[in-house]
Order: structure tokens, then sequence, then C-alpha cells
């Protein structure tokens, strides 16, 4: 319901593109993840008729002129950063709109060179062995018992970098 209050009394989401374009240069930081995880959920609000032209305002201002921050969000080698840019790729690509999709092929850089690191990043899974000594072996399986125990209290499954990439990619197809 918040997000509906916020979409009626600022159906352009100024707000929005003005924490976007000033918070651009610092990428890494927690608001502008949670920023593109908003734009991604009013996105995804797209099931009421009247926020249809918000949201393919946000989408055509994404393709056009917020690219570049999402190329390089994409190359940022931080598995969060790249895994809500590629589902806020892929709530562009659903939005019910053939144009907005087509707009997403024509437009997106497909030859990009972090793509190809993205479609095979697949996160190590427990119990896999690395090619290093065993002597680090060793010192890497005690810091892992404390983080294990740590990871044990707040696991939740959550895909990795390539499930999200294969989904931004299939989503093409169901649009």
């Amino acid at each position: 319901s918040l997000l509906f209050h916020y979409l009626s009394s600022s159906p352009k989401c100024v707000e929005l593109t003005r924490l976007w374009a000033s918070h651009a240069d610092n990428r890494a930081s927690h608001i502008f993840l949670a920023l593109v995880r908003t734009i991604r959920a009013i996105i995804e609000f797209n099931f009421f008729p009247a926020f249809k032209p918000t949201v393919r305002l946000l989408c055509s201002d994404l393709l056009k002129r917020r690219m570049k921050v999402i190329y390089s969000l994409l190359a940022s080698h931080k598995s969060v950063l790249v895994i809500a840019t590629l589902q806020l790729l892929r709530a562009v690509v659903t939005t019910n709109s053939f144009a907005l999709a087509a707009d997403v092929i024509e437009l997106f850089h497909w030859t990009f060179k972090p793509l190809s690191t993205i479609a095979h990043w697949r996160e190590a899974k427990e119990g896999e062995k690395s090619a290093t000594s065993k002597r680090q072996q060793r010192r890497d399986k005690k810091e892992q018992r404390g983080k294990e125990k740590e990871r044990a209290k707040e696991k939740t499954f959550e895909a990795d970098v390539r499930t999200h990439y294969v989904r931004f990619v299939l989503a093409f197809l169901k649009s």
C-alpha cells in the first residue's frame, strides 16, 4: 500500500530518478541497491492500469538514459548488485509490453564482456575444493567453521548470479 500511495502522489517518480542521478557515482552503497530494488518493485507493480504510464516512463528512462550505470552494475563483480540489476532488467522485459522487450533486445549491448562472466558465474558450493595448497585449505576450513555457524542461522535459499542471468534471458521468450 505504501508503493500504491507513492505512485498515486508522484506518477512520474521524479524523486526516484533524482536519487538515481545523485547516487550514480556511489553504486556500492546500500541506498543505491535499495533504489534498484524499489524501481524493480514499481515495474513489477504493473498490474494496475492507472500505473502503466508510470511503468513505461521508468522503463524507457532506464533504457535510454541509465544504461551506462546498468552496465557498470553488471560489471561490478558484487553478486548482490549484479543480481539486483538482472532482476531489474527482467522486470523491464516482463512488463507485458512487446515494445519494451524489443527495446531491450535492440538497445542492450549483448557483446558486453562481463556478460560472459555472468553467464558462467556460480557461487562455490560448500564442500567444493579449490586448487590451493593443503595448508591454505586448512586455514580456510578454520575460517569457514566460524562463518558457517553464522550462516546456518540466517541461511535461506538464494539463486546464484547465473540463475538470474538465465531467468533474464528466458524472460524474452515469455514476453
